[in-house]
């Protein structure tokens, strides 16, 4: 290297250069930058605090604000509550501070649970995370279960997992069930405990394929149990429940009949809906009458030749009487008439309703007059069947009842509803609306009437001056075609 060279590399290193002296000025610039930026964003901090403080103030102005919290929780409970749409605690704590608050204190808010359960095992953790937060702020409270699946035509719940925490989380609260409605695949009912302690269970429903499944079965432990629906069951046997005490029993299956037998361990009966979703064509095998002593509301939906299971109940005691005949069968009104007469109930039925083919307005009318005591008759009639004519009016004009013979013979009739074909005599109609409402003494007035038929006469009623008149006195006439 060269001698000029040497001096000119020890001259660099023993000076301090342009590059070092401008760095250290940018360091300066940069802490100097940033202590003002603190500052000011300090500076916001405390102008964002204010504003929410000034904010609360303003929101403690409305009205609805200056509510007590008791009024408010039970505001924020009916809304939690509505049969339709109802809203989430979650929505209303995410209005407001005050609101948020009010909500995560009031454990009635998270009594609801509604749960679809999920196939991945990763979805089912999170899920799991929010249940128990939910559970937790319901503390104590009585809880209503609600238990479905996601995606429930995924393959995967063909093969779910052995265990799903979702579902164990919620069996262990199973001493707060209040009422649950469970619907899931069959193959997840082994997850279920052979024995279920559900002390304060009042309500239950189960919504279950079980035509594949075959072990033991779960045994509920529910001395407050009282209503039980079972939707989509093939057998009854896989969940044992104390069906003695049952009052209140909701069947929608296939083969009705095999239920029937069943029904013998249920004595404290008063409601029982059967409403089979599908005729699956198996012949009916006459047996035994089932008693149902208790029995006083009686709703049935039966296809083809189910129809007939009414000929092996006895209903002693019935009042509500429901039927739907779908299908077109002479039989189904004969099987009804059956199970009234054999049961000695006609004098103790209030309510009718009929609904199917009506072959003869004739029989119909018959069967009607037998039930004295009748308040409520509803008749949806096929458009296809033969019309009505001036028999059914003329009966609920006539006189002569077996305990008064100058009175009507249904004295009791307060509502009439009648839907399909006929032929309206609109003088004998208008008096018989005139005796039944306006004229009526002994006998209970005829409070509405309904009549929904398919003639432009039956369209017109409501413009008649006599019927706006009775309106006018408070009777309900209504005609729609």
């Amino acid at each position: 290297m060269a001698m000029d060279d040497t001096r000119s590399v020890k001259k660099f290193k023993d000076s301090e250069t342009p590059l070092e002296e401008g760095r250290v000025k940018l360091e300066a610039k940069v802490i100097e930058l940033d202590d003002l930026i603190k500052a000011h964003l300090d500076c916001m901090a405390n102008l964002t605090n204010r504003g929410v403080a000034v904010k609360r103030q303003l929101n403690a102005q409305v009205p609805f604000a200056r509510l007590p919290i008791e009024i408010v929780t039970i505001i924020f409970h009916l809304a939690c509550s509505a049969e339709y749409e109802p809203f989430s605690p979650l929505r209303i704590g995410s209005i407001c501070h005050h609101w948020r608050t009010i909500a995560w204190s009031a454990s009635e808010l998270w009594s609801s649970v509604a749960v679809g359960l999920e196939v991945s095992r990763e979805a089912t953790k999170k899920q799991e995370d929010l249940l128990s937060d939910w559970l937790l702020r319901a503390r104590k409270q009585p809880l209503s279960i609600t238990i479905a699946i996601r995606e429930e035509h995924d393959p995967r719940w063909d093969d779910p997992p052995a265990y799903n925490s979702v579902l164990s989380l919620l069996l262990a609260y199973s001493e707060q069930w209040r009422s649950a409605d469970i619907d899931t695949p069959s193959t997840l009912l082994h997850l279920l405990p052979d024995w279920l302690n559900a002390p304060i269970l009042e309500r239950l429903t189960l919504r279950c394929d079980l035509e594949g499944y075959s072990d033991f079965p779960v045994i509920v432990c529910a001395p407050r149990l009282h209503s039980v629906t079972l939707v989509g069951l093939y057998r009854m046997h896989p969940v044992m429940l104390p069906w003695s005490q049952v009052k209140t029993l909701h069947i929608e299956g296939y083969g009705m009949q095999d239920y029937l037998d069943n029904l013998k361990q249920c004595p404290s009966l008063v409601n029982l809906v059967l409403n089979e979703q599908d005729f699956r064509g198996r012949e009916s095998t006459l047996l035994t009458v089932v008693k149902l002593g208790s029995l006083k509301s009686l709703h049935v939906t039966a296809h083809g030749e189910n129809c007939l299971m009414l000929d092996r109940l006895s209903t002693p005691h019935l009042e509500d009487f429901d039927v739907f005949f779908p299908e077109i069968n002479q039989d189904s009104f004969n099987s009804l008439r059956t199970l009234v007469s054999r049961s000695g109930c006609a004098e103790s039925i209030t309510r009718f309703c009929f609904v199917s083919y009506i072959f003869s307005e004739e029989e119909m009318v018959s069967f009607l007059l037998g039930l004295p005591h009748l308040s409520e008759l509803v008749l949806y009639n096929s458009k296809h069947a033969p019309p009505f004519s001036g028999i059914f009016i003329d009966a609920l004009h006539s006189r002569g009842g077996s305990a008064d013979p100058e009175g009507f013979v249904l004295p009791n009739l307060k509502l009439v509803h009648y839907t399909g074909p006929i032929m309206l005599d609109i003088d004998g109609f208008l008096a018989m609306l005139d005796a039944r409402y306006t004229s009526a003494s002994k006998a209970a007035k005829l409070e509405a009437v309904s009549i929904h038929g398919y003639d432009q006469d039956v369209k017109n009623i409501s413009d008649l001056p006599q019927v706006r008149m009775l309106q006018a006195q408070g009777m309900v006439v209504d005609d729609v075609a």
